[in-house]
């Protein structure tokens, strides 16, 4: 496996929720392999096990530069009030992780 690296990302939850009353925002946590962007792990550490271990079925072994793709099957796969939140969560990591990618090749 190559170098790894982990990324966190948070979004603002909907207002009016009770996550919101108590987190706030969500966060999402992965470490990427950085040479092929494989994701070898993730979770959402705010949640119960079962929302965190499903979050990460999902994600686990796919590649962030298929971006589209894994947020079109969180979008129809998942179903909670914080959602939206999530995918904005995975939008801002893969945000981060291609900045990080760039740098790494002009260095």
């Amino acid at each position: 496996m190559g170098k790894t690296r982990i990324f966190a990302s948070h979004a603002l939850i909907r207002e009016g929720t009770d996550l919101y009353v108590i987190h706030k925002y969500i966060t999402l946590v992965m470490e990427l392999i950085m040479e092929n962007g494989e994701i070898v792990d993730c979770c959402v550490p705010m949640y119960c096990s079962l929302h965190n271990d499903f979050i990460t079925r999902i994600i686990k072994g796919k590649n962030i530069s298929d971006i589209d793709n894994i947020m079109q099957e969180l979008d129809e796969r998942v179903h909670t009030i914080s959602k939206r939140a999530l995918l904005t969560a995975f939008k801002g990591l893969y945000n981060q992780y291609s900045v990080e990618k760039k740098r790494l090749r002009h260095n």
